[in-house]
């Protein structure tokens, strides 16, 4: 169910998801073809993984996003706590994919940037998990309520319909 805002949100996420794959290309024929076979090329820092890495991020941090905002609507825009969490982690973790972004960008080599990097990949992917594991209770808490609570208008609905039948309809029917 796409709305009028939603289809901006898919497109860019959508461009941002081909520019990736267009970066990934470029980078596996760098080191699969063009320097098939050199070591050395190896060592080099990538020109393309700064542009993946903040294509990624920026993906990751729209959906994220776009999930809180709906769980504050799916919430009746009373549990806002909840999004305001997920916002914090997901630009958390945005915010270390931009600085991992300027260490790769800065360094000439892949093995000067790792020592930096690994404490921030950390740090990334626990934000990271933290907000899908919210989204996901609270999509899986509140999709759960809302059936839980259509299904008991239904049965009021049906309890409604019986007790007008019996009490209504079979008096009226002895009579006709």
């Amino acid at each position: 169910m796409i709305h009028g805002g939603s289809k901006t949100l898919v497109i860019l996420c959508v461009s941002m998801c081909i520019g990736d794959t267009i970066g990934t290309g470029i980078w596996t024929y760098d080191w699969a073809v063009a320097n098939y076979g050199n070591p050395a090329a190896m060592a080099l820092m990538p020109w393309v993984l700064p542009a993946e890495v903040i294509l990624m991020g920026s993906c990751g941090l729209t959906v994220q996003l776009f999930y809180a905002w709906r769980i504050w609507m799916m919430s009746v825009r009373k549990n806002w706590i909840l999004p305001v969490v997920i916002g914090c982690l997901s630009i958390l973790g945005w915010c270390t994919l931009c600085w991992m972004t300027h260490t790769a960008a800065t360094h000439k080599f892949i093995s000067d940037s790792n020592a930096l990097a690994l404490p921030a990949i950390y740090i990334w992917l626990g934000g990271s998990v933290g907000a899908d594991a919210l989204i996901t209770s609270s999509m899986i808490y509140y999709l759960d309520l809302r059936f839980r609570i259509k299904q008991h208008k239904m049965q009021q609905n049906q309890a409604s319909y019986h007790a007008l039948r019996y009490s209504v309809l079979n008096p009226l029917g002895r009579f006709c």
